[in-house]
Parts: structure tokens; C-alpha cells; sequence
């Protein structure tokens, strides 16, 4: 399973799945802008509810979040792939 980061200028989702590409694919299809993975971290689904939970202050509407300084952390940390940091970082929250 991968917690991943898709996106574009502005908003970022947060999601989780076996299958990232296949997953980006799905979500480009009802998007008219090019999406691109903006980084993903090897983890469980409650890492993304942690993340949904945790920064739903920035939350748009559903799985999508404004990209901001918190949430753009938060994406260096997925794709530095350090777990320990990422959890660290989403606790601060609290």
C-alpha cells in the first residue's frame, strides 16, 4: 500500500492505494488539468486518514487540500520516504 500525493498548481489529494499509476489514471480522467504524483511514502491507510484528520484545516472539499507550506511539507516528507519524520511532522498537529 502507498500514501501518495497527487496534484497540480494550488491542490494536492491525499489518498492511499496498491496501485499508483492505475490510480492516477482513474483521477486524471475527471480532471480537465494534467495531474502529476507529487510524491508517495510506503504506509498504511491510516497514515491517509492521519493526514486527512490532521490537515483538514487546509482541506478544499473531500480528499483535496490547498498546497501550502503544511501541506508541501508534507510531500518533501513522502518523497524523502522517511516514515518516522513524516508522523513526527503530522503529530505537531495535535
Amino acid at each position: 500500500m502507498r500514501v501518495y500525493a497527487i496534484g497540480l498548481s494550488g491542490a494536492v489529494k491525499f489518498g492511499s492505494t496498491t496501485n499508483l499509476r492505475k490510480r492516477l489514471e482513474a483521477i486524471q480522467i475527471s480532471h480537465h488539468r494534467r495531474l502529476r504524483v507529487l510524491g508517495s511514502i510506503r504506509a498504511e491507510q491510516e497514515l491517509e486518514n492521519l493526514i486527512h484528520f490532521l490537515l483538514r484545516r487546509y482541506r478544499i472539499r473531500g480528499e483535496w487540500f490547498r498546497l501550502c507550506g503544511e501541506t508541501r511539507h508534507v510531500v518533501r516528507l513522502m518523497r524523502s520516504d522517511d516514515l518516522g519524520s513524516l508522523c513526527s511532522y503530522l503529530e505537531s498537529f495535535r
